[in-house]
């Protein structure tokens, strides 16, 4: 597993950009990844969460989504009742960095999707991974 991580990792071409931030990285993702949340929502979000106030919105489905974590490369959000994204800025060489978000949809079996992108949001890689039990295993399907 470790290994089939690093050589994905190293695999990634990614252009060379200064280090940014996740609210940044976050703001600029398209409507796509998060239907949910439109652009005006997510910074709403932001705003909410850096104002120290509960960061919960209602979203598209009528729901709420709650950013519960945000640091300079972190980001845990509640999307729906029984679905999350988190985001995570990985380093790469020259200060540049690979953004990994999972996406788990919480039915009878949590189903996640774990996918890596450059900073300006072009995909690499994907993963799809299905938990089973309590066992924690994973099944894989490789899509790049």
């Amino acid at each position: 597993m470790k290994r089939l991580f690093l050589s994905i990792l190293l695999c990634v071409f990614v252009w060379g950009m200064k280090a940014q931030e996740m609210d940044a990285v976050f703001v600029a993702m398209p409507d796509q990844y998060v239907p949910q949340l439109e652009n005006a929502w997510r910074k709403d979000l932001i705003d909410l969460y850096n104002s120290g106030k509960e960061a919960k919105l209602k979203n598209t489905m009528n729901g709420f989504s709650i950013l519960k974590k945000l640091t300079d490369d972190y980001l845990l959000l509640q999307v729906t009742e029984r679905s999350t994204v988190e985001m995570k800025l990985l380093p790469l060489v020259n200060d540049t960095y690979v953004v990994c978000m999972i996406t788990t949809v919480y039915g009878p079996v949590p189903d996640s999707q774990v996918e890596f992108f450059t900073t300006d949001w072009k995909k690499t890689a994907t993963f799809l991974c299905r938990h089973h039990d309590a066992r924690a295993r994973f099944v894989y399907r490789v899509r790049a």
